[in-house]
């Protein structure tokens, strides 16, 4: 009796848990989203930095580099198809010293310039 009851209880509670479990996806999607967005617009803050002259060649490329292995641990982090609450923070943490440190060597004076066919650094 007790096990006629609890097989018929069960179709009912994975119908009622359903929504929460696929909310839970949909919102993991989103973090995911916003996160590939930050990386998208970094990329473009780098390629923006070069074409203005505001980030020399070794600047640009130690953002890159820091870029790219962003991306290798959000791989990483994706292998399994979700993003954890640690896994979410770390990438962020790193997103934010990302941005930091774009901003902060688009802004310090240095602006690469062509003279002769050469590279050299200006310190304005």
């Amino acid at each position: 009796m007790k096990t006629r009851i609890a097989l018929m209880i069960l179709p009912i509670l994975s119908i009622l848990t359903a929504p929460v479990m696929a909310s839970d996806y949909n919102r993991n999607d989103q973090r995911i989203d916003r996160i590939e967005h930050r990386l998208d617009r970094q990329k473009w803050r780098i390629k923006q930095g070069v074409r203005s002259g505001e980030l020399s060649r070794h600047e640009t490329k130690r953002l890159r580099k820091q870029h790219r292995r962003i991306v290798k641990m959000k791989h990483r982090f994706l292998h399994d198809g979700y993003l954890n609450r640690h896994e979410r923070r770390k990438l962020e943490r790193k997103l934010n010293a990302a941005s930091d440190r774009i901003y902060r060597l688009k802004h310090n004076n240095k602006q690469r310039n062509y003279r002769y066919g050469g590279y050299y650094r200006h310190h304005s």
